[in-house]
C-alpha cells in the first residue's frame, strides 16, 4: 500500500505544498521575518522567526494507513505569556490530496498565523 501511494504523496509535496511555502517565506520575509522551510518525505514544514528565536510552525505531515492516505496539520507555537512551546493539531485536513490546492494551503498558514499573532 506504501509504494503505491508514495507517488501521491510525492506529487503533493512537490506540486502544492513546497510551492505555496516557497511563495509564503517570500511574502514574509518582505515584513522583516525570517522564515525556514524543512523538507522531507513524510512532512514539510515552515518555520517563522523571531529575530533570535522560534516563533511559530506549521507543518503538513502525511500518514499511509490501510485506509489510504492521511494528511493533516499541525502547529507549533511560543506563547509569551509563560514563554512556554506548545504543540497543536491544525484545524484542516487535505486527505483528499487531489481537491487541495496551494492556495488552500496557503490560505490555511495564513489563518493559523493570523490566530496566533492575535493572541499576542
Amino acid at each position: 500500500m506504501r509504494l503505491r501511494m508514495e507517488p501521491v504523496i510525492e506529487d503533493f509535496y512537490a506540486s502544492k505544498v513546497k510551492p505555496a511555502f516557497e511563495e509564503l517565506k517570500i511574502e514574509l520575509e518582505k515584513y522583516g521575518k525570517e522564515v525556514r522551510l524543512y523538507m522531507n518525505i513524510d512532512a514539510q514544514s515552515i518555520v517563522v522567526m523571531n529575530p533570535s528565536s522560534f516563533e511559530f510552525g506549521y507543518q503538513i505531515h502525511s500518514d499511509i494507513t490501510l485506509k489510504g492516505i492521511r494528511i493533516h496539520t499541525k502547529v507549533e507555537f511560543v506563547d509569551t505569556k509563560d514563554g512556554k512551546r506548545y504543540n497543536t493539531r491544525g484545524k484542516r485536513d487535505f486527505s483528499n490530496v487531489s481537491e487541495v490546492t496551494k492556495e488552500d494551503i496557503a490560505q490555511d498558514f495564513v489563518t493559523e498565523y493570523k490566530s496566533f499573532v492575535r493572541a499576542l
